[in-house]
Order: structure tokens, then sequence, then C-alpha cells
């Protein structure tokens, strides 16, 4: 039984540290007016524990949800992958106007919180950071403009 509330205990001292770390980033992303599409405490490959978001002015709540992505590939005309200059698969952003309503990704502007199943850590996605599954030209348009690059290294 100790050993049960030891790791109960470690869960939830990390699940606080994560949380007060990933707040700094959310709150200093806020102060200088940059989006944040999610803020996550522990991480959620293939499916989230809990997940919210207020569409419309109400908060709407999915439990178990299947995590669906924000990229697609970008096909030529015959339906293969188009390549970049180092060999890799471009992506492009969804078109959201063709979700449908019930679909979150269709209300990009408005934070995504969650909870996930994997207690290693957490992430705040801030608008303009790339990672390697995105290119330049994809995440250029989703910083809002006006920004100066110290208030962006600020929210980092």
């Amino acid at each position: 039984m100790s050993v049960v509330i030891m790791i109960a205990q470690l869960l939830l001292g990390l699940g606080i540290l994560v949380f007060v770390h990933e707040a700094g980033h959310f709150v200093a992303a806020r102060i200088f007016h940059i989006r944040v599409p999610k803020f996550y405490l522990f991480f959620n490959p293939g499916i989230s524990l809990m997940r919210c978001k207020r569409i419309q002015g109400k908060w709407h709540f999915k439990f178990f949800a299947e995590n669906l992505p924000d990229m697609e590939e970008q096909k030529d005309e015959n339906g293969e992958p188009v390549l970049d200059e180092n060999g890799k698969k471009k992506y492009k952003i969804i078109d959201v106007s063709a979700l449908s309503d019930d679909d979150w990704r269709k209300y990009p502007d408005n934070t995504e919180y969650g909870i996930g199943w994997l207690p290693l850590g957490g992430y705040c996605q801030i608008a303009g950071m790339i990672d390697e599954t995105q290119s330049v030209e994809n995440w250029l348009p989703s910083l809002r403009h006006g920004n100066t690059v110290p208030s962006r290294h600020g929210s980092v």
C-alpha cells in the first residue's frame, strides 16, 4: 500500500511542477497577445484523458478523445506526397471551413485545455513555434502581426 501512496505523491508533485512551469509559458504568451492553441498537463500520444475548449461562449468537454491532426500531407495531382528539397514530406494546415461544426479544429483561435495520460511533462503550444512536422510557410501566418521578437522570446 505504501508503494501506491508513493506513486500517487510522485504523480501529484510532478503534476504541480509541470503545471506551474507550463502556466508560466501560457501567461507570458497571453501578456504579449500571442495565441496559445493548446495547453496540456502531461503528454497525450494517441488519446487525451480529458480536454475542454470554450467555443462561442460555451465550454465543451471530451473524455478519452482521440487526437486529430492539425496538419495534413500535401499531395500532387497523382496523389503522391510532395517532398521538400531535403526529401521530407511537406504538410499544410487543414482547411477548417471544410470541417463539421462539432470538430474543435474549426475554432483555432480558442485555447484547448487538456490532461494527457503520460505523466512525463506537459506542453503549451504557442502560435509561431515550429516543430519537425511543419515547414516555415505553414507557421508564419499563425503569428499575430505586431508581435516583436523580444515579446515572442519572453513567452518561450
